[in-house]
């Protein structure tokens, strides 16, 4: 995807950003402990399922607040596509979700995302 129509769908997730020119999305979520950072680490994990995404997940637990940082691209073409910006936007539903019920369960065991295998 052209940088220039990345930036335009950024603006329907406010939350990410994009890093050029490794073509990847990238945001950092803050949790209240180093468990629920792992927990909706396996959760992301866990629902990715067959899809070809390629997602680094890095935990950061050196401040008082553990930070995970998601970055995603598209197996398939090594850049970003359609389906990242829907994973993106699957993953932040899910999260406000569980945050609004203080536990991680709304993560569908797994995405299924358009553009996949």
């Amino acid at each position: 995807m052209k940088p220039e129509r990345i930036q335009k769908q950024l603006q329907a997730h406010p939350r990410w950003t994009a890093a050029f020119p490794t073509q990847q999305l990238i945001r950092n979520y803050s949790f209240p402990s180093f468990r629920d950072a792992v927990r909706f680490v396996n959760l992301v994990a866990r629902s990715l399922g067959k899809n070809h995404h390629h997602i680094e997940l890095t935990i950061r637990s050196t401040t008082t607040t553990p930070t995970v940082t998601l970055a995603l691209a598209s197996f398939t073409d090594s850049q970003v596509t359609d389906a990242e910006f829907a994973l993106a936007g699957v993953i932040d539903e899910a999260l406000e979700l569980d945050q609004a019920d203080e536990n991680l369960t709304h993560l569908p065991e797994m995405i299924d995302i358009p553009g996949g295998p």
